[in-house]
């Protein structure tokens, strides 16, 4: 077989495996969780509306919102501003998630060839706090912190269990680890939200 012949068979395959298992990104997902974890998650449901307060940056509070209505746990969630009631707790966020300011240079000159492996955190860092005495709060951690690649190996990564190209918020997994981070404050929670 001619060397062309093998370069361009390479190629192929290395095409392949990217188109069908994700793009030229990996990021780690949230930790998993145990059965007995996920079954008290499960069984959890608070009915109670909660009005998320508007970061200095939106995008955060927005973010919240989202992961708040994702888990299904509580009866409503949206912004203060936006609740048709006045809320029975109002959550506020006090984490940002975090990410390396990298510029992916050789992967970018190489075409992917060499990766870029950065640490980002995921998640989210909020609190829960009664409306009429914001004093008495609850500080709930959801994240999480896991190695992103940029560059064709990434394709590969993304075979494994704990990795996805996708967004890794809206992701099962992530949805889980997100419903088990509340669950565990229940007792708090259900505090708070009594008179």
């Amino acid at each position: 077989m001619r060397r062309r012949t093998k370069i361009l068979i390479i190629a192929a395959v290395v095409c392949v495996v990217a188109l069908r298992f994700g793009s030229c990104n990996s990021a780690a997902l949230a930790p998993a969780h145990s059965a007995a974890e996920r079954a008290q998650a499960d069984a959890m449901h608070f009915p109670l509306r909660i009005g998320v307060q508007r970061y200095q940056l939106p995008v955060y509070s927005d973010g919240l919102i989202e992961i708040l209505r994702r888990t299904q746990l509580f009866d409503s969630v949206d912004a203060l501003d936006r609740l048709g009631a006045p809320p029975d707790l109002i959550a506020r966020v006090t984490g940002l998630p975090e990410g390396a300011a990298v510029i992916p240079a050789l992967t970018l000159l190489t075409l992917g060839l060499f990766p870029t492996v950065a640490d980002e955190t995921w998640g989210a860092k909020f609190e829960l706090a009664a409306p009429r005495n914001p004093a008495r709060s609850v500080e709930i951690e959801t994240r999480w912190t896991g190695a992103t690649t940029l560059g064709w190996a990434s394709a590969f990564l993304n075979l494994l269990p704990g990795r996805t190209a996708g967004d890794v918020t809206s992701h099962p997994r992530s949805i889980e680890h997100f419903r088990v981070s509340i669950a565990a404050h229940a007792a708090e929670i259900e505090g708070l939200a009594r008179p």
